[in-house]
């Protein structure tokens, strides 16, 4: 089952947000990220489903995983985040907060809010240039609101990155954008 659930979180189909109110304090691996668009995803179907939020140094983020494709020379923040069902499978994301951990070190419990956060930093081919060992979140919290009846969602997180136990405050507050793509999405490099 966890496999299974650690293959679920490995998956994206996205919707996005067009960035307002946007914020990034810190570093991961002495990078900074100067953010420019957010997109929010949602992921899956009736069975397993869950949310990612990414920030981006780049502009036309929503555009972009609309043409399924990832900026190369690019930097991003990405948050998964879902709430444990009782299959112990990944069943949506309510507003709430969510604890961050690794894929590895996640506890699968019913009713258990939990999120995974990783740090890109990306060549000109696409290639992440930071090690996983420095690039995952490991603890921390994701204050997740869903989107009000105008459309606005925001989060707050607080995490903990890497060996190197960088530091990474911030927040999002942003109108959703409708892009909807279905698993598995295969990207390519622009």
């Amino acid at each position: 089952m966890k496999m299974r659930m650690m293959a679920a979180l490995a998956t994206t189909a996205l919707v996005g947000f067009g960035g307002a109110n946007v914020a990034f304090n810190g570093t991961v691996d002495g990078h900074t990220l100067n953010v420019r668009d957010a997109a929010v995803v949602r992921i899956g179907d009736e069975e397993s489903s869950f949310l990612m939020a990414v920030l981006s140094d780049q502009e036309g983020l929503c555009q972009r995983l609309q043409q399924q494709q990832q900026a190369g020379s690019s930097t991003e923040l990405e948050f998964t985040l879902f709430e444990v069902g009782s299959e112990l499978m990944p069943q949506g994301a309510p507003t709430g907060v969510y604890s961050v951990q690794t894929l590895r070190d996640m506890e699968l419990e019913p009713g258990a809010m939990l999120a995974r956060a990783y740090f890109h930093k990306r060549d000109a081919n696409c290639n992440d240039q930071v090690a996983d060992e420095q690039a995952l979140g490991y603890s921390g919290s994701i204050h997740f609101q869903e989107p009000d009846a105008n459309g606005l969602a925001h989060l707050e997180y607080d995490i903990s990155f890497g060996s190197q136990n960088d530091r990474v405050t911030g927040e999002l507050t942003a109108q959703l954008c409708d892009v909807v793509l279905s698993p598995p999405v295969e990207y390519t490099c622009q």
